[in-house]
């Protein structure tokens, strides 16, 4: 009865961790290349041109696409998803949420927002943590990760949700979405 019971474990275990990894796809960072470019927007009626960066395999020379683990270094990786290479989603409600680990403790995070909302920025906070009141929010640019501003933020935790408040500015997400 023992060895059966250890046994059913095991192979649930196995079962778990084989089916839980298998839809976030792995890559070395030193296997992705970017490229920066200058495109045309014909969608805009002011014309003009856009900043673009974009993230592509040096593998399949194919841009990324799906919810990736990036390995930077032996203790260091990251998790994100990438859409046609862009790491700004195109749905109007998703965030794209870039956990950065070490030692798989979460040390920092950058939130894109969809590109209905914006194509020029993201905001990053290093030292993250869910429970504290206040926080310091980067605000960058998406092309070339520049400091835009730096802006002290309240933070609150109400049961499934954690709100971000800068002046009349509001971010509200699902404590799921950044609390692991």
């Amino acid at each position: 009865m023992g060895m059966k019971y250890l046994m059913a474990i095991c192979i649930l275990l196995l079962t778990h961790l084989v089916y839980s990894q298998k839809d976030t796809i792995t890559i070395n960072q030193s296997d992705i290349e970017i490229v920066k470019k200058q495109v045309y927007n014909h969608q805009d009626v002011r014309g003009g041109y856009d900043l673009i960066k974009k993230y592509i395999s040096k593998q399949t020379n194919q841009p990324l696409n799906g919810f990736y683990k990036v390995i930077v270094e032996k203790h260091c990786f990251y998790t994100l998803y990438f859409q046609q290479g862009s790491k700004s989603l195109n749905e109007a409600d998703n965030f794209n949420f870039i956990r950065y680990y070490k030692n798989n403790k979460l040390y920092k995070l950058d939130v894109f927002l969809p590109l209905s909302f914006t194509r020029l920025y993201y905001y990053s906070v290093e030292n993250f943590d869910c429970n504290l009141k206040k926080i310091d929010v980067k605000k960058k640019y998406i092309y070339d990760d520049s400091l835009v501003s730096s802006i002290k933020m309240k933070q609150s935790k109400k049961k499934n949700k954690i709100k971000w408040k800068y002046k009349k500015q509001k971010f509200i997400f699902l404590s799921n979405e950044l609390c692991l």
